[in-house]
């Protein structure tokens, strides 16, 4: 039992680091366990739950992963980092290669915390998702839809360049390059401002012009 004492979380989240650096994950997981059993009420309590389930995710045990980061979203459903814990959940349905559980965890993320930093994160990925499924007209649609809603998010410089991706891959260069130059001029010091200035390049390049 770890009572009262406030330091006592700070030590045992000190222990806890030091036993994943030295690669000791099983016993970092249990001071954890222990903690969060013992101290069911404490305002730390999340904290540990939801480092439970990243010790699991980064070990790669996403099935282990998804049963803490679920008790997590149970228990603490208001807490600010709930839409975190259900991206990361997503994530790990991803690695297990259910992406329709995913997707469906996504659209929770952007119904229940559309005002949160992880809801254009989990917009992105649906997109990103359909397009590994080979749904490009759903993934076009999403990263639309996304671009709309978060214009000044530099997550939707890299849902803009997939755009422009999917037109030239289409043949429609008209339509690509002009993509390529809207998040060129819209996000120009990202990496996907740099890598549509390189593809436009290229496309011009290829053809024996210039881009004026």
């Amino acid at each position: 039992n770890y009572p009262g004492s406030e330091l006592a979380p700070e030590a045992i989240k000190s222990v806890q680091y030091s036993l994943m650096a030295l690669g000791r994950e099983t016993e970092a997981i249990d001071i954890a366990n222990k903690y969060v059993a013992t101290n069911p009420e404490s305002p730390f309590a999340p904290v540990f739950q939801k480092k439970i389930g990243e010790m699991f995710f980064q070990g790669k045990k996403y099935n282990d992963a998804i049963t803490e980061f679920q008790k997590f979203i149970e228990k603490h459903p208001s807490d600010e980092n709930t839409p975190e814990v259900m991206y990361l959940m997503a994530k790990s349905h991803i690695n297990l290669n259910n992406p329709e559980k995913a997707i469906e965890i996504f659209d929770a993320i952007q119904r229940t915390y559309p005002k949160s930093e992880w809801a254009p994160m989990a917009m992105l990925e649906k997109g990103l998702l359909y397009l590994d499924l080979a749904n490009i007209n759903k993934a076009d649609s999403i990263l639309a839809e996304m671009t709309e809603k978060y214009p000044q998010s530099e997550l939707s410089a890299q849902a803009g360049f997939e755009r422009a991706i999917i037109r030239y891959r289409r043949g429609d260069t008209t339509s690509a390059i002009e993509l390529f130059r809207e998040v060129k001029r819209i996000f120009p010091e990202t990496d996907w401002g740099d890598q549509s200035i390189y593809r436009i390049a290229m496309h011009y390049r290829a053809n024996g012009q210039y881009d004026s």
